[in-house]
């Protein structure tokens, strides 16, 4: 527990990154659909499961389930994961548990019943040190990405890492300028290396620009690009399919307002194909991104204003060319943010936000799955009676997800990371 017994946070504002949020050129194509509507819970799902406790246990066969917390005693928290051959998961974050109190890059690895393999504390001596995304490599590790401010030539750069299986660096980079530069999301390459992006303020056309760099396994850079106009733009995701990467983000209007921006850009030399502009409410800024079978892309956005509460959860389904295939906004009468979207098995897209309008605490993990038409078809919400917020959702083992982020409800120290292995169902 965290605080004076029985004590519980005063609800605040929604997740607005400061950063925040984005969008490029063109408007949605006339006549794409929009849908709206508050999340409806099966009869069959109507009691979704909360966290008490910690628990975990896998049978010998069948479905795996459990879910534990990580951390020390201060202020730890997952943001990303990716799954290796063999069952195991790497999940990045940041600590403030290993390193002198000091904000440090933090990289584990679980195997399928959630022991740990490896824990690996990074860098750390500026305190604003910090990983974001991570991406499996050929050859069983991993590529993750993030910002730091102990190496580089400014007040944050951007940061690229590669751990092998037993979570020793293979190599490691830094890219930025004079100023403040940030690297949010990636995507693996067919070639086993990584598309990041982010937002720079050393270089491009304005305050803040959309920032894209590939990577080939040896970590060298293959090409690095900037978006942008003379206001604030930033991408938050990444996505690769085929020979084309996704960027997602957001970008700042001539009214000061802000949109969903995304742009596909060719995987060889990061030419542009096309970018776009979304726009629904006065603040809108995509956080997650991930691609579908038949080349669709799934965005998960941040909506304020004109939805159901302060904050709402926009969900957007664009087809190759970037036209709008349909959207949905999530949300209840509190604050709603999304944090990641991820294919579903079976079909469909699933999508991770933390929410203040249902569940059992302050904030809580709302996992919902969407069919191939943007319907609600099932949702579950985790947490305690404090604060949990997830950062990632991750199809496992071809039937199985993981639900990853952090939680003041239960755990250690202050602020603990917490993962959840669930069914298919997003059942624990």
């Amino acid at each position: 527990m965290r605080g004076p017994t029985g004590a519980r946070p005063v609800a605040r504002r929604g997740f607005l990154p400061a950063l925040f949020l984005a969008a490029a050129t063109a408007l949605p194509e006339p006549g794409a659909a929009e849908g709206r509507h508050l999340a409806v819970t099966t009869p069959q799902d109507q009691t979704p499961p909360k966290i008490a406790e910690p628990r975990h246990g896998c049978p010998a066969a069948g479905a795996c389930t459990w879910a534990r917390t990580y951390g020390g005693a201060r202020a730890d928290k997952l943001r990303a994961a990716t799954g290796l051959p063999g069952g195991d998961v790497v999940l990045v974050g940041r600590t403030r548990s290993h390193a002198g109190l000091r904000a440090s890059g933090w990289a584990i690895r679980l195997n399928r019943t959630g022991e740990r393999v490896w824990t690996r504390t990074l860098r750390g001596a500026a305190d604003l040190d910090a990983l974001t995304a991570v991406v499996p490599a050929r050859d069983g590790g991993v590529i993750a990405v993030g910002h730091t401010r102990t190496q580089g030539e400014g007040e944050s750069d951007g940061w690229v890492i590669k751990l092998d299986r037993l979570g020793d660096v293979v190599w490691e980079r830094t890219f930025g300028g004079a100023t403040y530069d940030r690297l949010l999301g990636a995507a693996a390459t067919p070639d086993g290396g990584v598309v990041a992006t982010g937002f720079t303020a050393s270089r491009g056309a304005g305050d803040r620009d959309v920032w894209a760099l590939r990577f080939d396994p040896s970590g060298d850079l293959v090409w690095q690009k900037t978006f942008g106009t003379p206001a604030d733009e930033g991408g938050f995701a990444a996505t690769v399919r085929a020979a084309a990467v996704t960027i997602a983000g957001y970008a700042r209007a001539d009214d000061g307002s802000y949109d969903v921006w995304a742009g596909r850009l060719a995987l060889a030399d990061g030419t542009a194909t096309w970018t776009r502009r979304y726009d629904r409410s006065r603040l809108d800024g995509a956080m997650s991104a991930t691609a579908l079978p038949g080349g669709d892309v799934v965005l998960g956005a941040i909506t304020t204003g004109n939805g159901f509460g302060q904050d709402d959860i926009w969900v957007l389904r664009l087809r190759p060319d970037g036209a709008l295939r349909w959207a949905v906004t999530l949300g209840g009468s509190n604050p709603d943010s999304p944090w990641s979207v991820a294919p579903a098995p079976g079909g469909g897209a699933l999508v991770a936000a933390s929410t203040q309008s249902r569940g059992a605490g302050s904030a809580d993990a709302w996992l919902v799955h969407l069919d191939a038409a943007g319907k609600v078809s099932w949702e579950r919400t985790f947490g305690g009676e404090l604060w949990d917020w997830p950062g990632v959702i991750l199809p496992v083992d071809g039937d199985s997800l993981l639900l990853a982020g952090y939680t003041t409800s239960s755990g250690a120290g202050y602020e603990d990371g917490w993962v959840l292995r669930l069914d298919g169902r997003g059942r624990l």
